[in-house]
């Protein structure tokens, strides 16, 4: 296990507080963030971050997990009148055959036909 604060300086010169915010049901760790201008202000941040987590006055996100095909049909939608038409028919297909039809590592994944 780990041991220490988990402050560190960024490079754009602010410090970084990273906390426990919670843990997936794998026990996959996720972290909140605090920043500061110093490193006492960072690390002030983050216990206070912790307090209210285990307070309960902060109320833990519902994490709502998209598909990715919900993520390229509102690309499209929002780029549909910059495309062309012939385009705007084409780009449907491409992820479907890119991530779905195609295994990850296929050899044939670098060849793609629409």
């Amino acid at each position: 296990m780990a041991k220490g604060e988990n402050i560190f300086k960024r490079k754009d010169g602010r410090w970084e507080a990273r906390y426990i915010k919670t843990r997936e049901k794998s026990g996959k760790i996720k972290y909140g963030f605090c920043y500061g201008k110093t490193y006492m202000e960072a690390k002030d941040k983050a216990a206070e971050a912790r307090a209210k987590l285990l307070s309960g006055t902060v109320s833990k996100p519902e994490v709502k997990a998209e598909k990715f095909s919900f993520y390229c049909d509102s690309w499209l939608d929002l780029r549909s009148t910059q495309l062309k038409a012939s385009s705007y028919v084409k780009y449907p297909k491409i992820p479907y055959q890119l991530y779905i039809c195609q295994p990850m590592f296929s050899p044939k994944s670098s060849i793609i036909s629409l």
